[in-house]
């Protein structure tokens, strides 16, 4: 069909300038068409990589975070909380520390001070009510 239509424009055409005229539209949508449809495949294959690889590192991350979670729980099974046991001002580890031996104490657990790794009010200070305690017992 291009090839008839460039006999047809170039019958009777008597200079290069003219058969040069006539080529040259041909040519140039031969071009377009050709970069274009190249253009539109590495642009479509370059998407389907990147979309391909976002579900890739979704899945990494959300598997990195059960994983960070599974750790944490693990790490905090050695972790108590004691509610309702009276603050005092000034207190530091070592006071909370006796504190949560004698609630031990009370309900007939017997621990030592070297059973607790770390002592230590949870939340702000000045914060309404008591604030919770927290400790890492040693295993």
């Amino acid at each position: 069909m291009w090839r008839q239509s460039w006999r047809d424009s170039v019958r009777g055409s008597k200079t290069v300038k003219d058969v040069t005229a006539a080529i040259i539209p041909g040519i140039a949508n031969i071009i377009v068409v050709a970069v274009s449809t190249a253009v539109a495949t590495a642009i479509k294959d370059y998407t389907n990589k990147l979309v391909s690889n976002s579900a890739e590192k979704q899945r990494s991350c959300l598997l990195s975070r059960f994983d960070n979670d599974r750790l944490e729980q693990y790490m905090r099974r050695d972790n108590l909380r004691i509610f309702g046991i009276e603050e005092e001002p000034d207190e530091d580890e070592d006071i909370i520390q006796a504190k949560v031996i004698e609630v031990a104490a009370d309900i007939g657990v017997k621990i030592e001070a070297n059973d607790i790794s770390i002592a230590h009010r949870l939340g702000r200070e000045g914060g309404q009510g008591r604030q919770a305690c927290a400790c890492e017992v040693l295993s």
